[in-house]
């Protein structure tokens, strides 16, 4: 359909058919959404999406819903088959304009107008223009802060809170999407994606994403490869050498030839993907332990590489970074280096993976069990496809045992 067939069939509908949701349908949606504008990518917009009759209905009580049928109107947000919740995080937007590259005279900006609202807006428009594009139709309605339970204050009467959401973020409204009865077209939905973190990356099972594999030639990279091409991702993998390149192709990856520290090239090579994930599994180490010395060369990569890997990544517009870093405790530079890599990637709403020593083949202990913390190599690559979808923080990547 064409953009100016649907500016012209957008309108607010408060008539909709009870059917089910296509899932199909729904992904389409999310894929539109994971483009909303975010002012300096803060990436604050949170999302949920309801579809059980009785959260709905609860939803359309705290609205006004019943007040609304007592004066005379009929009752559409309790039929309408799918409620997109869109919530923003108003900290999310402090804490990017608190960066030194968004600073104006040493200070945060005085915010002229309030960018989280301006997206939240952003983010409506662009669910009730997907369902029209779908051919279906949308509303929009709000609930106030005091309506949502858990919400009130000490005095009023503590109810069930319908929606599960972190404390800081605050509601804006909510968009139930369908068919409009008078149309008689097929159901709908609009579901969007969390912004920071991606909660809706790995929570889909079989909806796959653009993948950006920083190091895919490494010793995790070679295994994650498969793993994630298996998972129905699509997957762009880096290495230094052109070699290497043909390796990545006949496992499933686009190559990237590209080194880290060419901060133009990388940003380049990761805008022309256009990823949904950023993942940092780079390292500089030596096939021979003995050789590792002051480890400068790992600490390089961990700072200057991931700066420019971040970099990349938000000019890409990607919505999530995960990065890898050890399980244990690194004295001097290497230390710094590590601490370094945790905060940016901290900073930036990502996830950084402490991985224990592998062992394994490939690895400086292929047929020896290191030191604890530690982990299988293959292991631990199972374990970073499924915490992809990890919420921004730390995670130990660990044996049990």
């Amino acid at each position: 359909m064409e953009l100016s067939d649907i500016l012209k069939r957008r309108r607010m509908v408060r008539s909709y058919l009870p059917d089910p949701v296509l899932r199909e349908t729904v992904e389409r949606i999310v894929a539109t959404v994971r483009r909303a504008p975010s002012g300096g990518f803060s990436q604050g917009h949170r999302l949920v999406v309801v579809t059980d009759p009785d959260t709905r209905r609860e939803l359309a009580r705290l609205a006004g819903e019943d007040e609304y049928v007592a004066a005379g109107g009929q009752a559409w947000l309790s039929t309408a088959p799918v409620h997109v919740f869109v919530g923003t995080r108003e900290e999310s937007y402090h804490e990017r304009y608190r960066q030194p590259d968004k600073l104006r005279d040493g200070e945060e900006i005085g915010w002229p107008a309030p960018y989280w609202y301006v997206d939240a807006g952003a983010a409506f428009l662009l669910l009730q223009l997907a369902a029209i594009d779908e051919g279906l139709a949308a509303g929009v309605y709000g609930v106030l802060p005091e309506q949502v339970p858990g919400r009130q204050g000490p005095a009023r009467r503590p109810e069930r809170r319908p929606l599960r959401l972190p404390r800081d973020d605050r509601a804006r409204g909510f968009r139930p999407a369908g068919d409009p009865a008078r149309l008689a077209t097929l159901a709908a939905a609009a579901l969007a994606r969390r912004a920071r973190p991606l909660g809706a990356l790995g929570r889909r099972r079989g909806v796959g994403v653009r993948i950006f594999l920083a190091g895919a030639t490494g010793v995790i990279g070679t295994r994650l490869v498969p793993l994630l091409v298996a998972a129905g991702h699509e997957v762009a993998g880096t290495t230094r050498s052109a070699a290497r390149a043909g390796s990545l192709r006949e496992a499933g990856a686009t190559p990237v030839v590209c080194d880290v520290y060419d901060a133009d090239a990388l940003r380049e090579a990761v805008v022309a993907f256009s990823p949904d994930l950023v993942l940092h599994e780079l390292t500089d180490l030596p096939d021979d332990a003995s050789l590792i010395g002051d480890g400068a060369a790992n600490a390089r990569i961990r700072r200057e590489g991931t700066r420019n890997l971040l970099a990349a990544a938000r000019a890409a517009g990607a919505q999530r970074f995960v990065a890898q870093s050890v399980a244990w405790e690194l004295e001097g530079e290497g230390g710094d280096a590590k601490a370094e890599l945790e905060r940016l990637v901290l900073d930036a709403g990502g996830v950084v993976l402490r991985y224990g020593s592998f062992h394994g083949p490939g690895t400086y202990h292929p047929d020896d069990l290191p030191p604890r913390p530690r982990i299988h190599v293959d292991a631990a690559a199972r374990r970073t496809v499924e915490l992809l979808d990890a919420p921004s923080g730390i995670v130990e990547v660990v044996d049990d045992a």
